[in-house]
């Protein structure tokens, strides 16, 4: 499940992050959560996304993707805090202003 392919991307991403043969990096993560959630597989998409914004915290695209997974679970709380996340790396993310207004906040 989803928690072994973390665990998995840990241990790959200890013993390869220094060298060129894996790409470790924050697209393909979000591609695979991608894939995941159009088979249906919601949470493991999610922890996928979880993972992206953790191993890529100054990545607007990563908050802002975790938040709307969270949006889609129906946390909003948990959503909001991602979308303000990512208005606050590259300040104006146009996205992250929209989805901030739909629930219900200004969006700064």
């Amino acid at each position: 499940g989803a928690d072994a392919a973390v665990a998995r991307y840990r241990q790959l991403r200890a013993r390869h992050h220094a060298g060129f043969t894996l790409d470790l990096g924050e697209r393909p993560l979000s591609a695979l959560a991608t894939r995941l959630a159009a088979e249906g597989r919601a949470a493991d998409a999610r922890r996928m996304l979880e993972l992206n914004a953790e191993q890529f915290p100054e990545s607007a695209g990563a908050a802002f993707e975790l938040g709307r997974a969270y949006e889609t679970a129906g946390q909003p709380e948990r959503a909001l805090g991602q979308y303000s996340k990512a208005l606050r790396i590259p300040p104006g993310h146009r996205q992250a202003q929209q989805a901030l207004q739909r629930l219900g906040v200004g969006g700064r």
